[in-house]
């Protein structure tokens, strides 16, 4: 179908010709363009533009007077007119609806766009801004015009009802009713709806093509399949929908062209897990408690969007493909099923894109006929660069490019499956990324540090179902609003977040370009006790609280190289006042690292562990002046197991450059550690301390040189410390209660274990400990129930299972007693107490063969100290032979 357009002119009131106040020529127009709805006989208004006679001033100032909401740059050309106007939007609804509110812009009385009526011609156009609205017979949208900023009786401008049906305000019918068959199919032009008017009213409608539409997201249907994919590390700029020539992001361009693509979407922390909870529970960083990949775990009290979908009759499903996700960070509540299962194995950090894209294809072809809910993770982008091949040599120079070019075709691949699988057209489907990546900008090698928008500008893109258009939103959003969007498609909602649903400006609702989104970053203020960094941008200005502020005009300086602090002191001021309030501490949600190896895994992707106590000193340290620090010891941590002597010149370096860097000096603490120069280790550990630096393993690698050097109460001291700093070490708490249990202290011992098990209920080892305690205490049932917690968590504990085994011997239960000897040979073959167990068990069962076949590899295996042990079985042995 051809596209559609039929104007009129302009009107002119009456009290215009008579006022001295204005000028002579006061003509407002209004242009709508109207959009085919697919399948049916409705159309939806898709663009509408106002203009007049003179300057423009960017609107809208939703509901409010012209002279109160105006910035004080929107008052000076209104200050050289003679008269400002108003055009209104007044409604989307005529009678016969019964929610007409909800069809209201912004579900607001109206929309103000202010424009003045000095001389010249401006156009003020807002496609894409209003909710996408059926226009059904006996139903009307009036475009109003308001006479003066104070609300007069409005002028009505046009009142259009369906694609037959068009009524204006204008005295000449006849011109108006020939422009309009020129164009269109006979329609019923009516009478006016106001005498006012002396001219014609201009009036343009546009038809689109049929099979380009967004669907309104309040007609989507309930049930539908939602998927969120996120991308790891990516920047916005290597997309070629967000401006790239790259040609790095095929797949994702193609998704674009039918989804809403937001160009301000803003990361409120560029670290992998703070970003991801905030973008699955909706709330800020301060609120959900997470603040970085390192011992942070979401609160088992914070609801969760899969939690929220799960309610609706959904199923559930997480694929992730990198460590700092492993379900113990507690994003996994909510989730049927959370595929995290490579990370089990010793050492290993991520899985490639391909492998997460298969193992949430398998799960979908076997729910597709269901509501479900799917979670996509693609880690790839993230540091270290490896691209696999052919990417590897196809962006040799570039390996980020490659990453991101290999994580495109995984993309593109799953996109492909969905649509053969015929999930995608009908399924709610966004894209967003976590955060970008600095690749040098600012000083900054990847991210985590710094507040610019390479790191937490984003790419987000959204497509719902049936959808087959794109739609750009240029107004700040932030990726908390992912979660309340998503909880509101499958009819469940967040309450009491900091997120806003992103359906309005999906279906064409004006959003804000002065939305303040959040941002933040509190690693170096964890780490090193340095000044946190806290942002709010809009679509415009970026600020940034600091000791040193920023202020970044992003429209003429998207790089954010020329800090305007000193030219816009009351902008900046203003935009400062948006930020929330500092919280009173960052550590009240840290929680234990999911297994022993976290340390050396998250460092592995680049991330440092550790924390420093913050000082009026320290906090005034603005980290841009730190730049050279930090690069050394990112260095440092890069190169620690691949060139170790590379690593210890660059802590050395970072050392020289910050004299009082608990950070290096840990590390250079650790080397010495390791090497056995003890006096040395302790000295560097003794000065990190002294600067304030906090890590567990400072005071637990202490309390070892103590312990070498029989200094019995400085290890409990050192102990007692490190579970001081860190209440969530469970190593540390451990060792304290061997130590307590060694000296006889039974109370203290079961209190340093019990906290331990609350640390990390998922570890063996303190329940064995504990159910030790028990047992020397002649608490028999209490020791045989800790130790059935023990092997419950592992199996193949064989310390746990010989001493189980042993209490079901001593309670005359043999068969259980060999089940648990039996496990524990299992885990450890030649085990002498295994084995010497085993055999009186099979005796009491009266199995002899069994029994003296483990007798006889008893004998054979036990070591010296297993004198009294090896007489007896002797003798059973021998009484066996004489039967």
């Amino acid at each position: 179908m051809p596209d559609l357009d039929v104007s009129t002119s302009s009107i002119t009131s009456a009290s215009d010709r008579t006022s001295a106040t204005r000028p002579t020529t006061f003509e407002p127009s209004v242009n709508v363009t109207c959009t085919r709805v697919s399948g049916t006989k409705a159309w939806t208004v898709s663009q509408m533009s106002a203009s007049v006679g003179g300057d423009c001033c960017r609107g809208p100032l939703d509901g409010r007077s012209a002279a109160a909401s105006a910035s004080p740059r929107a008052l000076r050309p209104m200050a050289r007119a003679r008269g400002p106007a108003v055009v209104s939007v007044v409604s989307w609804a005529a009678a016969g609806r019964a929610d007409p509110a909800r069809h209201m812009i912004n579900a607001r009385e109206s929309v103000d766009f202010i424009v003045s009526s000095s001389v010249g011609s401006a156009v003020l156009t807002t496609a894409g801004r209003y909710p996408v609205m059926r226009i059904r017979r006996g139903e009307a949208l009036e475009v109003q015009v308001h006479e003066n900023a104070t609300r007069s009786p409005p002028i009505t401008m046009a009142r259009v009802q369906n694609r037959r049906h068009v009524r204006c305000a204008c005295s000449s019918f006849a011109r108006s009713r020939q422009l309009v068959r020129a164009k269109l199919p006979p329609m019923v032009v009516g009478r006016a709806l106001r005498t006012a008017c002396v001219a014609m009213l201009p009036l343009t409608l546009a038809a689109c093509r049929a099979n380009r539409t967004v669907q309104a997201p309040d007609a989507i249907p309930p049930g539908r399949p939602i998927i969120l994919i996120t991308i790891d590390t990516l920047r916005a700029d290597r997309l070629g929908s967000y401006g790239s020539r790259l040609g790095l992001t095929p797949a994702l361009d193609r998704f674009a062209q039918r989804a809403t693509r937001f160009s301000a979407a803003v990361s409120q922390v560029p670290l992998t897990l703070a970003a991801h909870t905030t973008l699955l529970t909706g709330l800020h960083p301060a609120r959900h408690g997470v603040r970085t990949n390192d011992r942070f775990r979401l609160a088992s009290h914070v609801p969760t969007l899969a939690e929220a979908i799960r309610g609706r009759g959904y199923t559930t499903a997480a694929f992730i493909g990198g460590y700092p996700l492993i379900a113990s960070s507690g994003l996994s509540r909510g989730f049927d099923r959370y595929d995290d299962e490579f990370l089990k194995k010793p050492g290993v950090v991520e899985r490639p894109a391909d492998d997460v894209v298969d193992s949430a294809l398998g799960w979908i072809e076997q729910v597709r006929s269901g509501p479900f809910f799917a979670w996509v993770h693609l880690f790839d982008p993230h540091s270290p660069y490896t691209p696999p091949p052919p990417f590897a040599a196809s962006h040799s120079g570039a390996p980020y490019d490659g990453e991101v070019a290999y994580t495109d075709a995984a993309a593109g691949r799953f996109f492909e499956r969905l649509q053969r699988l015929d999930v995608f057209t009908h399924a709610t489907v966004v894209v967003v990324a976590d955060h970008g990546e600095s690749l040098g900008e600012h000083g900054e090698r990847t991210h985590g540090t710094f507040l610019y928008d390479s790191t937490v500008r984003v790419p987000m893109l959204v497509k719902t179902p049936d959808s087959s258009a794109s739609r750009v939103v240029d107004v700040p959003v932030e990726v908390a609003d992912v979660a309340p969007t998503l909880a509101a498609l499958a009819g469940a909602s967040l309450s009491s977040i900091d997120g806003q649903s992103l359906l309005p400006l999906i279906g064409g609702a004006p959003g804000d370009p002065d939305r303040p989104a959040y941002a933040e970053s509190y690693y170096q203020n964890i780490l090193l006790g340095w000044s946190p960094l806290r942002a709010v941008r809009t679509r415009r200005w970026k600020f940034v609280e600091a000791p040193r502020a920023e202020l970044y005009d992003l429209e003429a300086d998207p790089y954010e190289r020329q800090n305007r602090i000193d030219d816009h002191a009351a902008l900046a001021a203003g935009l400062g006042r948006a930020l929330p309030a500092q919280p009173d501490s960052v550590a009240a949600h840290r929680a234990p690292a999911a297994a022993a190896d976290s340390e050396d895994r998250l460092r592995s992707l680049g991330y440092v562990s550790g924390s420093t106590i913050a000082t009026a000193a320290t906090r005034a340290i603005d980290p841009k002046d730190r730049v050279n620090v930090w690069a050394a010891i990112e260095d440092g941590v890069d190169k620690m197991t691949s060139d170790p002597a590379a690593a210890q010149h660059a802590f050395t370096r970072a050392l020289a450059l910050d004299t009082g860097n608990g950070l290096a000096l840990k590390y250079l603490g650790d080397w010495s550690f390791r090497d056995g120069r003890l006096h040395e280790a302790r000295e560097r550990y003794q000065r990190a301390i002294a600067a304030g630096f906090r890590h567990p393993d400072v005071f637990v690698n202490l309390a070892s040189i103590a312990e070498r050097e029989s200094r019995i109460e400085d290890v409990r001291a050192a102990l007692a410390d490190a579970v001081r700093m860190d209440a969530s070490d469970a190593d540390a708490w451990n060792r304290l209660g061997l130590l307590e249990a060694r000296r006889g202290a039974a109370a203290a011992a079961r209190n340093a274990f019990a906290n331990a098990i609350a640390a990390a209920p998922d570890r063996a080892e303190p329940y064995y400990n504990l159910a030790i305690v028990e047992r020397r205490a002649g608490n028999e049932a209490l020791a045989q129930a800790r130790l059935r917690d023990a092997v419950a968590r592992n199996a193949a504990y064989p310390e746990a299972q010989y001493e189980l085994g042993t209490g079901y011997l001593l309670a005359k239960q043999p068969d259980r007693a060999l089940e648990a000897y039996r496990a524990a040979l299992a885990a450890r073959p030649d085990s002498p107490e295994a084995l010497f167990g085993a055999a009186r068990a099979e005796l009491d069962l009266g199995r002899i063969d069994e029994a003296r076949r483990d007798y006889e590899r008893f004998v054979r295996v036990a070591p010296a100290q297993y004198r009294q042990q090896v007489a007896a079985a002797r003798e059973a042995l021998r009484e066996m032979s004489a039967r």
